[in-house]
């Protein structure tokens, strides 16, 4: 395909779900996209995705033969979730979580309206807020997750030890109800439920 080609060139590139994370480096699919693709080769069920590589302008607009390649490799598609995976995102030390913009239930013919609003939020007042509270240089590049959209009835986010009291036996679970995008951008209060894996039972909870 076309799309491929160019795609998949230095100017901008795409990686598809059947490609080995080998190829997923962080600087080709930024944070978000490495740690789906990690996540795909354990064995988790992601949704099917692609990303758009990072660029340090505004990214190009896809043609309509992109997106007729695009529904190809994201089949019984109605709606996509166009998502953020800067360089700095989801990282060991900062997260980012909540700061850059997702655009949800996006049609097709929408895709390319979505792409820069997520784009547009990586020089956004509140990314200056958060760098300079944590004395960070501002991002300025960002790969693109085009995802199918899952609408789900819960949603939430999962920490592999408890961020409340450090302690690295617990496992925190914060959930809503609907998408988890209220959840990560503090808009929705979640219920929470702490569960010890090594013995495989839930400790206690605490409801929104």
């Amino acid at each position: 395909y076309e799309i491929r080609e160019r795609l998949v060139g230095s100017e901008m590139c795409i990686r598809d779900r059947s490609n080995p994370i080998e190829t997923a480096n962080i600087q080709c699919v930024g944070g978000k996209g490495k740690n789906l693709f990690t996540l795909q080769r354990m064995g988790f069920r992601v949704p099917p995705f692609v990303v758009l590589s990072p660029q340090m302008g505004s990214p190009e607009y896809l043609s309509d033969a992109d997106i007729e390649w695009l529904q190809t490799e994201l089949p019984n598609t109605e709606f996509l979730a166009v998502r953020s995976s800067a360089m700095e995102e989801d990282g060991g030390e900062y997260s980012f979580a909540g700061q850059f913009k997702s655009v949800l239930f996006v049609p097709f013919h929408k895709l390319n309206q979505a792409i820069q609003e997520v784009w547009q939020s990586l020089s956004s007042a509140h990314i200056e807020t958060y760098c300079k509270q944590h004395n960070l240089p501002p991002p300025t590049r960002m790969a693109i997750v085009i995802q199918q959209m899952i609408p789900a009835e819960t949603a939430g986010v999962c920490f592999g030890m408890n961020p409340i009291n450090g302690k690295r036996n617990e496992t925190l679970i914060s959930a809503v109800f609907g998408l988890g995008e209220g959840l990560v951008s503090g808009n929705l209060n979640a219920d929470t439920f702490t569960v010890s894996p090594a013995w495989g039972c839930l400790l206690y909870t605490s409801d929104a």
